[in-house]
């Protein structure tokens, strides 16, 4: 990810900003794209990285690599779901009632039952009817209703072990849970080899949006940050630590290092592979096995290089008088102007809202189902 040579020195507002700051606003959005966020809070995300984007410069990487590779994703992501992920997906009206509407204009009431909703698909069954969903208590409810196991009493949750047993030996009926109210229940659906469902293309969308969205801001950060700069930001990012006596200044120094080893090793390992090539060692052709047992090869070369370059490193940081005891100043101060503590408001105030979002159970019913299927579908 932090390559030396994607650096790419301009005059741009993204450029000049405090390190620190962009790599707090980095980590901040990568952690928020870990959390199952809905649509609207993907599509703000998308608007903040789009304007990151122009602010950067960066429109050329982002339409030559990132959309090509954005496209390339969601053909990937829907081939998986295609074959691995046969439901409608489910949920239903009571968990709703724990859930906020940003507008306001659909409210939904506690009730006495449960309804259970899904996405629309095409192919396959649910047990129960599209209108009538049936809802077990357990997965022993499920299979009495299937037919696997009409010996199995619902009420008798010790069946649930014997019951989910042989839903793994079944290759038709998919028993899956769902959160009713913080408890686990279950549906089943019987799909077909060629079952399409929007549950399938919304993850996969999903999925999409977020894998991109960190391609992109892990390329600006490398491309508008040098590695010095990098290493400021981790010194200060550290700098809470030196309560507790640690090296703070040694663990940025550390990071810092590991990441500029990276490019060297790529680059002498395709060194090492052009080598081998020529004495015979075939690395595209033959079996599985003859590709791993060649690559075996490359591994103690690469091991031996790097501990090569880490003493010529450290011999060379001994040669200049480094001491790591010692407090040393920096050549380049970082100082915080006006404007980048006004950016660095704006971009926290924006991240802020969408975390409160989440943890509120926000959603935005103008979308349809297309929110429930990305973040509360099972």
């Amino acid at each position: 990810m932090f390559l030396e040579n994607s650096y790419e020195p301009k005059d741009t507002p993204v450029h000049k900003l405090n390190p620190l700051i962009k790599f707090l606003v980095f980590l901040s959005i990568i952690f928020l794209l870990f959390l199952r966020i809905t649509l609207l809070t993907q599509l703000v995300l998308i608007g903040f990285v789009w304007v990151v984007v122009k602010y950067s410069d960066s429109q050329e990487f982002v339409t030559k690599q990132a959309l090509p590779a954005y496209g390339f994703l969601i053909c990937f992501l829907l081939t998986v779901n295609f074959f691995f992920m046969k439901s409608p997906g489910f949920w239903t009206s009571n968990v709703l009632s724990t859930y906020y509407d940003i507008l306001g204009s659909k409210t939904y009431q506690k009730l006495e039952g449960d309804i259970v909703h899904h996405g629309w698909y095409w192919g396959g069954e649910i047990l129960g009817g599209d209108s009538s969903v049936k809802l077990g208590d357990t997965a022993a409810c499920i299979e009495r209703e299937i037919g696997w196991n009409k010996m199995h009493d619902c009420g008798n949750h010790g069946a649930i072990k014997t019951a989910l047993t042989a839903v793994t030996q079944s290759p038709k009926w998919r028993i899956m849970p769902i959160n009713v109210g913080g408890q686990t229940k279950y549906v089943a659906f019987l799909p077909a080899w060629y079952t399409v469902s929007s549950f399938q293309i919304m993850n996969a969308f999903s999925l999409a949006n977020k894998i991109i969205l960190v391609i992109i801001l892990s390329a600006i950060f490398t491309m508008t940050s040098p590695l010095t700069s990098f290493t400021y930001a981790l010194e200060d990012l550290f700098r809470p630590l030196s309560i507790l006596r640690l090296p703070t200044k040694l663990m940025a120094l550390t990071v810092s290092i590991a990441l500029r080893f990276v490019p060297s090793l790529i680059t002498e390992s395709f060194r090492i592979i052009r080598a081998q090539a020529s004495r015979g060692i075939d690395y595209k052709n033959g079996r599985l096995t003859d590709k791993i047992n060649a690559l075996r090869s490359l591994f103690i070369p690469i091991f031996v290089i790097s501990f090569i370059k880490s003493d010529e490193l450290a011999a060379a940081m001994t040669a200049r008088g480094y001491r790591p005891q010692e407090n040393r100043t920096s050549f380049r101060a970082y100082k915080t102007e006006n404007w980048e503590l006004l950016v660095m408001g704006a971009c926290m105030f924006v991240i802020t809202i969408l975390y409160y979002l989440f943890f509120n159970k926000y959603y935005l019913s103008s979308f349809g189902n297309a929110e429930m299927l990305i973040s509360i579908a099972r």
